[in-house]
Protein backbone atom coordinates (compact mmCIF):
# COMPACT_ATOMS: atom_id res chain seq x y z
CA UNK A 1 0.00 0.00 0.00
CA UNK A 2 1.27 2.97 -0.46
CA UNK A 3 2.46 5.67 2.11
CA UNK A 4 0.15 8.27 0.94
CA UNK A 5 -2.75 5.80 1.01
CA UNK A 6 -1.57 4.00 4.40
CA UNK A 7 -2.02 7.74 5.99
CA UNK A 8 -5.31 8.27 4.57
CA UNK A 9 -7.04 5.09 5.78
CA UNK A 10 -5.35 5.83 9.39
CA UNK A 11 -6.70 9.68 9.74
CA UNK A 12 -10.38 8.00 8.33
CA UNK A 13 -9.92 5.79 10.84
CA UNK A 14 -8.80 7.58 13.44
CA UNK A 15 -10.11 11.35 13.35
CA UNK A 16 -13.20 11.08 10.59
CA UNK A 17 -15.14 8.19 12.26
CA UNK A 18 -15.94 7.75 15.85
CA UNK A 19 -14.68 4.08 16.86
CA UNK A 20 -18.00 3.48 19.38
CA UNK A 21 -20.20 4.92 16.42
CA UNK A 22 -18.36 2.68 13.69
CA UNK A 23 -18.71 -0.50 15.70
CA UNK A 24 -22.86 -0.02 16.79
CA UNK A 25 -22.86 0.38 12.83
CA UNK A 26 -21.06 -2.62 11.90
CA UNK A 27 -22.58 -4.75 14.52
CA UNK A 28 -25.88 -4.52 12.48
CA UNK A 29 -24.47 -6.19 9.51
CA UNK A 30 -26.33 -3.98 6.89
CA UNK A 31 -23.84 -2.07 4.36
CA UNK A 32 -26.73 -1.56 1.86
CA UNK A 33 -26.05 1.74 0.40
CA UNK A 34 -28.74 3.55 2.12
CA UNK A 35 -27.33 2.21 4.90
CA UNK A 36 -23.98 3.45 4.85
CA UNK A 37 -25.62 7.03 3.40
CA UNK A 38 -27.62 7.06 6.36
CA UNK A 39 -24.84 6.37 8.68
CA UNK A 40 -22.51 9.04 7.07
CA UNK A 41 -24.74 11.66 7.28
CA UNK A 42 -24.92 10.77 11.25
CA UNK A 43 -21.84 11.47 11.66
CA UNK A 44 -21.31 14.18 8.80
CA UNK A 45 -19.00 12.52 6.74
CA UNK A 46 -19.22 11.91 2.84
CA UNK A 47 -20.89 7.65 2.42
CA UNK A 48 -17.59 6.97 0.60
CA UNK A 49 -15.36 7.51 3.57
CA UNK A 50 -17.41 4.79 5.09
CA UNK A 51 -17.48 2.66 2.36
CA UNK A 52 -13.60 2.74 2.24
CA UNK A 53 -13.78 2.20 5.24
CA UNK A 54 -15.70 -1.06 5.20
CA UNK A 55 -14.16 -2.15 2.25
CA UNK A 56 -10.42 -1.89 4.01
CA UNK A 57 -12.04 -3.48 7.05
CA UNK A 58 -13.01 -6.20 5.27
CA UNK A 59 -17.02 -6.17 5.78
CA UNK A 60 -17.47 -5.35 2.34
CA UNK A 61 -15.51 -6.34 -0.76
CA UNK A 62 -13.16 -3.58 -2.87
CA UNK A 63 -15.79 -4.26 -5.66
CA UNK A 64 -19.06 -3.15 -3.82
CA UNK A 65 -20.54 0.50 -3.48
CA UNK A 66 -17.32 1.47 -5.61
CA UNK A 67 -19.84 3.57 -7.77
CA UNK A 68 -20.77 5.65 -4.55
CA UNK A 69 -16.68 6.83 -3.55
CA UNK A 70 -15.13 10.06 -4.72
CA UNK A 71 -11.85 9.76 -6.33
CA UNK A 72 -9.07 12.00 -6.05
CA UNK A 73 -5.63 12.56 -8.13
CA UNK A 74 -2.81 14.38 -6.39
CA UNK A 75 -0.58 15.92 -8.03
CA UNK A 76 2.96 17.24 -6.78
CA UNK A 77 4.74 20.08 -8.45
CA UNK A 78 7.99 20.15 -8.52
CA UNK A 79 8.32 23.44 -9.45
CA UNK A 80 7.05 25.35 -6.62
Amino acid sequence: MQLLEKNADNFAQNYLIDQDEYNKFVAKQDFSYHTVETFANKIAIQPGIVIGRLQRDKYVPFDHLNSDKQRYKIIFNNNA
